[in-house]
């Protein structure tokens, strides 16, 4: 063995071995290179974990934005009020479109399923549209936003097709005048209040039966009419033939009137005769006996009420209104809820400030536990 080798054969010079690499000579090197890879690997895993769990995981609140138009012109709709219901027990989430139409509003973003959004508008047929819709855009990897373009059909169409409703009405069998005298009566169609909203008197026919015809020892004549309700007037006379010496007969005898009566479908006025809007929702099946005499009752007071709605996600009740031109009408509208029955809870209207605030625009939330 000669001096350059080592007992194994290997050369050496002084005390390096030329036959095996350094790195492997360098302990240090060695452990330095593993924990290098270690930490690469490492980062790797922890940043797939991270990417998965922001994948799989819906955000906290989603931004809901769009805008309103009409269907046939093309034109903004403002003041149209927008629901998100999602069927699952979330908070709702509503706003209102503004002059322009436009809109936009977060809403919880938990639900297991799509929201469905409700749109409603005066003289508009309600409409409702699915968050999985193709039609609708939105960001596929990570639901953030939704952008909806809703088109309002207007409902007066279809609602000019709803049926006439026909009534007779009579006045019973009564005298006529005594001999040469006549006797005047009144027969009326039912009062204003019981005729069915967005009807009115469209035609009416009236005839005598019995002992006197009309135009025959008979007057007939309509006395008043208004858009709910026509009055006729008839008068009879009775026979003075039965006065002679020779007359054997009753001088006053028995006649029927019969006013038959149409009322028609009138499509309401664009502009009432008061501005106000009252959006009514409810989250019972018990209570939509209640929601729907409620928007009767504030029909007849002047306001209008699209068809109220049931909702499945969770709400506060009460009367809510949005601008401090608006605040005499919260009033009102409270008690005409406390006439109709509906809880008391009510009877305090609360402002809500909204980022698109309303004009004429008002709210009643009616909740309570399924039946």
């Amino acid at each position: 063995m000669s001096p350059a080798t080592d007992v194994c054969g290997n050369r050496k010079i002084g005390s390096r071995n030329l036959d095996r690499p350094d790195n492997l000579a360098n302990p240090r090197a060695v452990r330095r290179t593993f924990l290098f890879f270690l930490l690469i690997a490492g980062a790797s895993l922890l940043w797939g974990l991270v990417w998965q769990t922001r994948s799989g995981r819906p955000p906290k609140e989603r931004v809901v934005e769009g805008q309103i138009v009409d269907a046939q012109r093309g034109t903004p709709v403002s003041g149209a009020q927008i629901i998100s219901d999602d069927g699952t027990g979330s908070p709702i989430g509503r706003t209102f479109s503004d002059p322009l139409g436009r809109f936009s509003f977060t809403k919880s973003a938990v639900s297991s399923g799509p929201s469905s959004f409700i749109v409603r508008a005066p003289g508009y047929a309600e409409l409702r549209l699915n968050e999985d819709s193709p039609s609708i855009p939105r960001d596929r990897e990570n639901i953030r936003s939704t952008t909806l373009r809703v088109e309002l059909k207007q409902s007066s169409s279809e609602e000019h097709d709803r049926p006439d409703i026909v009534r007779d009405f009579r006045s019973g069998p009564v005298p006529s005048g005594q001999g040469a005298d006549f006797r005047v009566y009144s027969l009326c169609s039912d009062p204003p209040d019981s005729v069915p909203k967005d009807y009115v008197v469209k035609s009416a026919q009236f005839n005598l039966a019995g002992d006197r015809r009309c135009n025959a020892w008979a007057t007939c004549s309509e006395q008043s009419r208004t858009s709910k309700q026509i009055c006729w007037q008839f008068s009879m006379q009775g026979h003075n033939e039965c006065n002679l010496p020779f007359g054997h007969c009753s001088q006053a005898a028995l006649s029927e009137g019969f006013l038959h009566v149409t009322y028609g479908f009138v499509a309401p006025e664009s502009s009432p005769s008061k501005a106000q809007v009252v959006y009514i929702q409810f989250a019972s099946t018990s209570q939509e006996k209640d929601a729907a005499q409620l928007c009767e009752a504030v029909i007849r007071q002047g306001y209008v009420c699209p068809p109220p709605v049931k909702l499945r996600g969770q709400f506060s009740p009460g009367l809510k209104w949005f601008d401090p031109h608006d605040e005499a009408s919260a009033g009102e509208l409270s008690v005409i809820a406390t006439h109709t029955g509906v809880s008391s809870v009510l009877d305090t209207p609360k402002q809500e400030n909204l980022s698109t605030r309303p004009v004429g625009a008002m709210e009643i939330w009616l909740n309570g536990p399924e039946k």
